[in-house]
């Protein structure tokens, strides 16, 4: 069986490129500061609970240059990234090195994609909830979703996750809340909150909002 993956929108497929199997999957490693004591023996160990990247570096075979320039051109830059081993899940991927198509065997060449990935993979077809009433979601992630939030109405409207409220001031007709870069805005302009933006922790959470409607892109995601 031979296998491949999308990049940029594009399966490797199309463009005659040969997987023998997916990399391994990688677990990230967490950023930790080591600090030594004098005197003490061992070490202590701080962390901000933030990820490193990783790389997964598949290595593709293909026949012939009809597609080379249409190959090369394809993995320069970022993009998103999924393996046919995880259909279901996306990475945020950068391909950071260049690349050599080498010689394999007769008519035939390889060439190794060195993908830097970010921490996290997210759904690859995220899905939005809308509520016009409080409900609750709940995260089978294995890691807390940091979810895009519409806010429709006018005024000062609000959403509560938890317990935690996040308020967005001044909306006109429909807030976007991005939780992940902590940036709210209508159209062009940017928009004042006020309190924490919210986050979805693993298992249930209670959400409540005022507003006419929401809607709650989660962007599940696991390490």
């Amino acid at each position: 069986m031979l296998h491949y993956c999308i990049f940029k929108g594009i399966d490797t497929r199309t463009l005659g490129l040969k997987l023998g199997q997916c990399p391994p999957r990688v677990s990230p490693k967490q950023r930790i500061t080591e600090i030594v004591v004098p005197g003490r023996h061992g070490a202590l160990t701080e962390t901000d609970g933030t990820y490193e990247p990783f790389t997964r570096s598949p290595e593709f075979i293909f026949h012939g240059l009809e597609h080379i320039d249409q190959i090369m051109a394809l993995f320069k830059g970022s993009g998103m990234l999924t393996f046919d081993d995880e259909l279901d899940k996306v990475y945020r991927a950068r391909v950071v090195e260049e690349l050599s198509a080498e010689w394999f065997t007769a008519g035939w060449r390889k060439l190794t994609v060195p993908f830097q990935c970010q921490p996290f993979a997210y759904e690859r077809f995220p899905q939005t909830v809308i509520l016009t009433a409080s409900g609750t979601l709940y995260n089978a992630g294995t890691v807390e979703a940091q979810p895009t939030i519409k806010l429709y109405g006018s005024g000062d409207l609000s959403a509560t996750v938890n317990g935690n409220t996040l308020m967005v001031k001044g909306v006109i007709t429909v807030a976007t809340v991005d939780c992940e870069n902590m940036v709210a805005y209508e159209g062009q302009t940017l928009l004042t909150t006020v309190g924490d933006y919210p986050v979805l922790p693993l298992g249930q959470s209670a959400v409540s909002f005022t507003a006419d409607k929401i809607e709650i892109t989660p962007h599940w995601r696991w390490l």
